[in-house]
């Protein structure tokens, strides 16, 4: 990954964090979804890539009426929640290709 790439995809995390609830109100909205009966269902992009054997993709799942974001690579790692308008909104700005890398 190149330093162009590296800006590129920080400029878009600032952006989407900006949007993500609180870590408080995540932390609540993630317990809430896990004490339910059901574990939430983690799901990638059937356009995810891999290269040199690595998954490069976000996975996504409906916590509580919210949406999960976590990196496929690092389930370990802080993950964050946004609502669905935000989600939504992230979306369509990643289909109209705001956010290529190439």
């Amino acid at each position: 990954m190149d330093m162009t790439e590296v800006r590129s995809f920080r400029l878009w995390f600032d952006r989407i964090s900006d949007q993500a609830l609180p870590v408080d109100a995540s932390i609540d909205v993630i317990m809430q979804a896990w004490r339910g009966s059901v574990a939430p269902v983690w799901r990638k992009s059937s356009r995810s890539s891999s290269t040199s054997g690595q998954s490069d993709c976000v996975e996504v799942a409906d916590l509580a009426g919210n949406i999960g974001l976590r990196d496929s690579k690092n389930l370990a790692a802080p993950h964050l929640l946004l609502a669905p308008t935000d989600w939504s909104a992230f979306a369509q700005r990643v289909k109209r290709g705001e956010f290529d890398l190439t």
